[in-house]
C-alpha cells in the first residue's frame, strides 16, 4: 500500500516564506521531497485538487522574492544558479517533466530524475543558509 502524503498547503508556504530565506528553503525542499516521493497517481491526483505544482505558486524561496523589483531578487537559488531557476538550477526541466506527467504524455522516470535533481539543489542551498554561507 503506498504512503498517504501530508502536502504542504498554501498557508504553511507563505509562513515559511515570511519567516526567512533558511525557513523558505526548508520548505521549498519538503515540497519538493513530496514531489518526488509521490506515486503517478498521487502527483496527478494532487495535482487536479490543486495542492501542488512545481510552479512558483508553492515555492516558498519564490513567494518571498519574486515581489522584489529585480524579478527573483536576492533568492539565494538564483544568486547560486544565475540569472535564473531556468537554467543550471534544473527547475525548467523538472517543470516540463511534470506538465507532461500530467497530461499523460511522458515516461515517469524522466520527471523523476529531472525533480531529483531539483531537490538536491534545494538541499544544497538549505545547508548552506544553515552554515551562513
Amino acid at each position: 500500500m503506498t504512503k498517504e502524503i501530508k502536502w504542504l498547503t498554501y498557508p504553511e508556504i507563505v509562513d515559511a516564506a515570511d519567516k526567512s530565506d533558511l525557513a523558505a528553503a526548508e520548505c521549498s525542499e519538503e515540497h519538493w521531497q513530496q514531489l518526488v516521493s509521490a506515486t503517478r497517481a498521487q502527483l496527478i491526483a494532487a495535482y487536479e485538487a490543486h495542492r501542488v505544482s512545481p510552479r512558483s505558486l508553492y515555492c516558498a524561496l519564490c513567494r518571498r522574492h519574486m515581489d522584489d523589483e529585480d524579478g527573483c531578487g536576492k533568492c539565494p537559488v538564483a544568486e547560486k544558479y544565475e540569472p535564473d531557476c531556468d537554467g543550471k538550477f534544473g527547475w525548467l526541466a523538472a517543470s516540463l517533466a511534470f506538465e507532461d506527467v500530467i497530461a499523460g504524455k511522458s515516461c515517469f522516470r524522466k520527471w523523476r530524475r529531472a525533480s531529483k535533481k531539483v531537490l538536491r539543489q534545494l538541499t544544497e542551498i538549505a545547508e548552506e543558509l544553515k552554515k551562513g554561507k
